[in-house]
């Protein structure tokens, strides 16, 4: 099997537990979270933060097992 990894060019990282456990995961909590690392509203982070908050929220399709990992070690755990 060939994996082909594209390097992102904001290098995004992964938060640790402590900081991901300390940052309330929610659309209702969005505006928080932008303060907390320090994104602008408008910005394309945003926007993609806000996406992937809705697609954690919305309800699996049957059969789906949903998770979504909020740190690298939330990620192993599952």
């Amino acid at each position: 099997m060939h994996l082909n990894f594209i390097k992102s060019s904001n290098e995004a990282k992964l938060v640790p537990r402590q900081v991901a456990d300390a940052t309330p995961f929610s659309s209702e909590k969005l505006n928080d979270i932008l303060i907390k690392f320090s994104v602008k509203p408008e910005s394309e982070e945003a926007y993609i933060m806000k996406n992937t908050i809705k697609e954690c929220e919305d309800a699996s399709i049957e059969g789906e097992e949903k998770y979504c990992a909020t740190s690298l070690e939330s990620m192993v755990d599952f």
